[in-house]
């Protein structure tokens, strides 16, 4: 007596519980890689716009001739800083819940603004301080909770240290 080729009902059963079994761990593997992938992206966009904010405000404060903190809050901090640059420009840096504005003012003309997104739950700051003399403009961004990501940018108003000759040593 000769054995019928092929597969029985339970091997079959059994390959296709497998099957399924793998292809739910591949596709759960796939969405958490992709929401991995995700979540890094954003990481690297907010780097990216804290990375531009930083430039760009260091670059108009050294620019600006004359600085000035404006709309105080009710806890007395500045919600934003207006910059005069030699060029006539106004830039006005506003702290904004999860966002810093940069709004750059020309005459009559429509506002320029650029928006430089904070990863939530960030907090901007703005302050203006007298030291040595010379006004330094200071955004602080502050994060709450474990991560606690605290980001300090100063500036020196019509002044770029980084330039400047080093003093040389007294004997």
């Amino acid at each position: 007596m000769t054995r019928p080729r092929g597969f029985t009902l339970v091997e079959m059963l059994v390959v296709v519980t497998v099957a399924g079994v793998m292809m739910s761990l591949a596709v759960t593997s796939l969405v958490m890689l992709l929401r991995l992938e995700g979540a890094a992206r954003e990481r690297g966009r907010a780097t990216d716009a804290l990375a531009n904010l930083a430039r760009q405000f260091r670059a108009d404060v050294h620019e600006a001739r004359s600085a000035a903190a404006r709309d105080r809050a009710p806890s007395g901090e500045p919600r934003s800083l207006a910059l005069g640059l030699p060029d006539g420009r106004n830039v006005v840096y506003e702290a904004a819940v999860e966002r810093v504005i940069r709004r750059e003012e020309r005459g009559p003309a429509a506002p320029r603004e650029d928006w430089f997104p904070l990863p939530a739950p960030c907090r901007a700051a703005l302050a203006l301080h007298a030291r040595h003399r010379a006004d330094v403009a200071e955004l602080t961004i502050d994060s709450p909770g474990p991560a606690g990501l605290s980001l300090r940018i100063e500036a020196a108003v019509a002044r770029d240290h980084r330039l400047a000759e080093p003093k040389e040593k007294a004997k």
